[in-house]
C-alpha cells in the first residue's frame, strides 16, 4: 500500500514539474502517428511525453513501437533548427490563415469566424462571398396654400465573389402638387463584372430600363459591354473606370430607331470614417450614329450611419441625366436631389 503511495507521489510530482524541455525526440505510435516532443519519464509501463502543442502526455508502452525504447533522437543543432523553423511557420500560419496549415493528428481547428455582410458561402480557398442588400424609403410634403408629396424608394442589392462583382439596382421618383403629377419616373439596372484572375483588368454587361412621364419617349432600354479596370483598391478607397460599346432603343418617341453608343465611366467609393461613405458615379454615352450627340448620367450620394438604428443609415444623394438633344417640352436636364433612410438586410 505504501508503495503504491510512493508511485503515486511520484508520478504527480513529474506532473508539476514537466516543462521547459528542449523538444529533440519522436515517439511513433502503433496507429501510425509520429510524435516530435520530448520524453520526461518512464514508469509502471507509462511514458511521460511533453508535446510542444498537444501539452503534457502520458502514454502506455504499449501504444509505442519499439525501436531504440520507441524514441527517436535528433542532434541538438537539428533540434534548435526545426524548433525556430516551425515557431515562424506557426506564426505565418496564424497571422495569413494559411490553409492546410500542419497540425498534429487529431486536434480540432476552430474555423474563422464569418464576417458580417456575407452570403454565407466560402470558397474551398477559404474565400467569403459577399452580398447586401438595401432598401432606401425618403419623402417629405407639406398642406396649406399648395399640398405637395415628394416620394423615393430603391431596392439595391451587391454581390462580390472571388469571379465576379454584380449590381442590380432600382429607383422610383414621384413629386405631385396641389395633386397635379410633376415628376414619375422609375428606373432599373443590372452591372455584372467578370473578373480575371491576379489582374485589375475585368470584363463587364450592364443593362437599364428607364420609365418616364415627362420625357420625350415612354420607355428606354439601354445595354454595353466592355472592359475596366480597378484603378485603385484599398481598405477606404476604391476606383474603377470602365469603357464599351452598345445601344439604347426608345419606346414612345418620335425616333424610335435604335442607336448605337459608346460608353466611358467610373465609378468611385470613398470610407471617409468609420461612419461616413461617399460615393459616386459617372457615364458618358455618345451616339456612334449622330456627331455630337450624347447624354451623360451622374450620381452622388453621401451616407451616415444612425447609432440609434442597428443597420441603418441616413443617406443624401443627387442624380442628374443631360441629353444634348431633346424633342417637345422635355429638357435637357432631369436633376434630382433626395434624403432618404437605408435599412440593410
Amino acid at each position: 500500500m505504501r508503495c503504491c503511495v510512493y508511485r503515486a507521489a511520484l508520478v504527480l510530482v513529474v506532473s508539476m514539474l514537466w516543462g521547459g524541455e528542449v523538444y529533440g525526440e519522436k515517439i511513433r505510435l502503433v496507429t501510425g502517428e509520429v510524435l516530435e516532443g520530448k520524453v520526461t519519464a518512464r514508469m509502471d509501463g507509462l511514458v511521460f511525453f511533453s508535446h510542444p502543442v498537444l501539452g503534457k502526455l502520458i502514454i502506455p508502452a504499449g501504444k509505442i513501437v519499439p525501436h531504440s525504447n520507441g524514441l527517436e533522437k535528433t542532434s541538438s543543432k537539428a533540434v534548435l533548427k526545426s524548433k525556430k523553423a516551425k515557431s515562424v511557420k506557426k506564426s505565418v500560419n496564424l497571422k495569413a490563415g494559411v490553409k492546410n496549415a500542419p497540425r498534429p493528428t487529431g486536434v480540432a481547428v476552430k474555423p474563422a469566424p464569418k464576417p458580417s455582410g456575407v452570403s454565407g458561402k466560402r470558397s474551398a480557398d477559404g474565400y467569403w462571398d459577399k452580398r447586401k442588400n438595401r432598401f432606401e424609403v425618403g419623402f417629405n410634403g407639406s398642406s396649406g396654400r399648395r399640398d405637395t408629396l415628394n416620394l423615393y424608394l430603391s431596392v439595391n442589392s451587391d454581390k462580390v465573389t472571388k469571379e465576379y462583382r454584380s449590381k442590380i439596382d432600382s429607383a422610383y421618383f414621384l413629386n405631385t402638387t396641389s395633386g397635379a403629377t410633376t415628376k414619375h419616373e422609375f428606373m432599373a439596372g443590372v452591372l455584372h463584372d467578370w473578373l480575371l484572375p491576379e489582374s485589375a483588368w475585368f470584363y463587364f454587361g450592364q443593362g437599364r430600363l428607364d420609365v418616364d412621364e415627362f420625357e420625350d419617349y415612354d420607355v428606354r432600354l439601354s445595354g454595353n459591354i466592355g472592359f475596366g479596370n480597378q484603378l485603385m483598391k484599398t481598405k477606404d478607397v476604391a476606383l474603377t473606370i470602365r469603357g464599351g460599346v452598345g445601344g439604347a432603343q426608345e419606346l414612345g418617341s418620335d425616333d424610335e430607331e435604335f442607336r448605337p453608343e459608346a460608353l466611358f465611366g467610373g465609378e468611385l467609393s470613398w470610407k471617409m470614417t468609420a461612419f461616413q461613405k461617399l460615393t459616386g458615379q459617372f457615364r458618358f454615352y455618345p451616339d456612334l450614329s449622330s456627331m455630337f450627340e450624347y447624354r451623360v448620367t451622374s450620381s452622388a450620394a453621401w451616407q451616415i450611419k444612425l447609432n440609434t438604428m442597428e443597420g441603418a443609415t441616413f443617406k443624401l444623394g443627387v442624380r442628374n441625366e443631360y441629353k444634348s438633344h431633346t424633342e417637345g417640352s422635355a429638357v435637357q436636364n432631369d436633376f434630382k436631389f433626395f434624403g432618404a433612410l437605408v435599412f440593410e438586410f
